[in-house]
């Protein structure tokens, strides 16, 4: 799980392996090498990738079902599909309604 969320996450900010290894100082062939579940990344590496993908270290290993994905300014992801099926229509009815009321805010 861990490769395939480092990969999602990794593709959601439009990064490259190459773009994220250079950001974290690691090679592109580790960053391909974690993506495949062939190797896992040391402690000290893996909190600078959290870092650098603006996420949690347990939405990584799979144990938030909430991603962090902009700090400064107060965002975040749900992805619905780790969330209960009985969950999943008043999240997004709620979410509907606070768009609106916020457009009709900011008119």
């Amino acid at each position: 799980m861990l490769g395939s969320n480092i990969k999602k996450i990794r593709n959601n900010r439009k990064l490259t392996q190459n773009q994220l290894a250079q950001r974290i100082g690691v090679s592109k062939q580790t960053i391909s090498n974690w993506e495949n579940n062939n190797q896992k990344p040391e402690l000290d590496t893996f909190v600078a990738l959290a870092k650098d993908l603006q996420c949690s270290t347990d939405y990584l290993l799979d144990f938030s079902k909430i991603e962090e994905i902009n700090r400064n300014n107060n965002c975040v992801y749900i992805d619905l599909d780790k969330v209960p099926l009985k969950w999943q229509k008043h999240i997004k009815e709620t979410t509907e309604q606070l768009i609106y009321t916020i457009s009709e805010d900011l008119e």
